[in-house]
């Protein structure tokens, strides 16, 4: 089999464990979740070619993918915290007055029971990941999806909320193809070229947190974190009238804290958000907060809160800190 391999860095700590539930990346996980944004963007509708070609770039239950996924990290380069509350580490480093509220609402998880000393995957640990293939047109798939991931996902828990953000750089093995891919792969940010993709044109929306630049992704996360947190604060009659409803939280994604009384959104039980919080790293130590906007996703349940309850994210982004970025396929047309 031929390989090709490329290194990530992690601009975010990563929150995935093992059957342990220890920390640890593992090839499974990232799969899933590039099959995730490889659906997102190729869905064309006719649901049964699309699956067979799915399950042929992927495996299913009847045959192997033709490329396989491995994860090796240096453990001088990928360092593990341990039984420390990465809450309360970071709200011992204030600057001013800042103390990090705005991680501790994105990363609300770790303030709960046992999580309190949960360990985790730090921000700058490097790890690589090695396809293996026999098909160079199916593995060109995998790093379409992986370039989609680091361009608007993350990895592990609280992904959607900055967590597990990375930055690929490095790709080697298969001259040709690391060659091919590398402009790809390797982020410029100049002019957005990054987002030139016919794809991208009506399944997603950008926008620029204009709040969101700073020397490092605590302060451009924490920002995102503090605003989002002040609009949904159930006391903010500006925008949720004078009766506040379960439904108002669950438009953002489900489940939610607290009491929920609405049958519509505990018969849902759960529902992603269509809006993903993402840390860019532009260069180093200046650091950037972008919001994307996902549109009419495939993957989404039938059962799903009323459209209508979608322009309560509409008035979250025409918020005066947000920018929308415009796609140059938008410009072409």
């Amino acid at each position: 089999m031929k390989k090709v391999e490329v290194t990530c860095r992690l601009i975010t700590p990563l929150f995935m464990y093992g059957t342990t539930n220890k920390p640890e990346i593992r090839a499974s996980s990232i799969k899933g979740v590039l099959r995730y944004w490889w659906r997102f963007f190729n869905y064309d509708g006719d649901e049964e070619s699309f699956k067979n070609r799915e399950n042929y770039i992927f495996g299913s239950v009847d045959n192997k993918s033709p490329v396989q996924i491995r994860v090796e990290r240096d453990k001088n380069k990928c360092e593990i915290e341990k039984n420390k509350n990465i809450l309360q580490e970071k709200n011992n480093k204030k600057s001013g007055n800042e103390n990090y509220g705005g991680i501790k609402y994105l990363f609300y998880f770790l303030n709960a029971g046992e999580n309190k000393n949960k360990s985790y995957v730090k921000e700058n640990s490097e790890f690589k990941i090695q396809f293996r293939y026999i098909d160079e047109s199916v593995v060109k798939e995998y790093l379409e999806a992986l370039n989609w991931l680091q361009l608007f996902g993350g990895m592990g828990s609280r992904s959607r909320r900055g967590a597990g953000n990375f930055k690929i750089i490095k790709i080697s093995g298969n001259d040709e193809l690391a060659e091919e891919y590398r402009s790809k792969l390797i982020l410029d940010f100049e002019d957005n070229k990054m987002y030139q993709n016919d794809l991208f044109k009506d399944k997603i929306s950008i926008y620029r947190f204009k709040n969101g630049q700073g020397e490092n992704w605590l302060k451009v996360l924490d920002a995102i974190g503090k605003k989002y947190k002040a609009f949904r604060n159930v006391k903010n009659e500006d925008i949720y009238g004078e009766k506040f409803q379960s439904e108002h939280k669950a438009v953002f994604g489900l489940p939610i804290g607290g009491k929920v009384k609405s049958d519509k959104v505990t018969k849902i039980k759960r529902m992603e958000s269509p809006l993903i919080f993402k840390v860019l790293e532009i260069e180093k130590e200046k650091y950037e907060c972008i919001v994307i906007r996902l549109h009419n996703s495939p993957l989404e349940k039938e059962e799903k809160l009323k459209k209508d309850d979608e322009s309560l994210i509409d008035k979250f982004l025409q918020q005066d800190c947000f920018e929308r970025i415009v796609l140059p396929e938008e410009v072409k047309g």
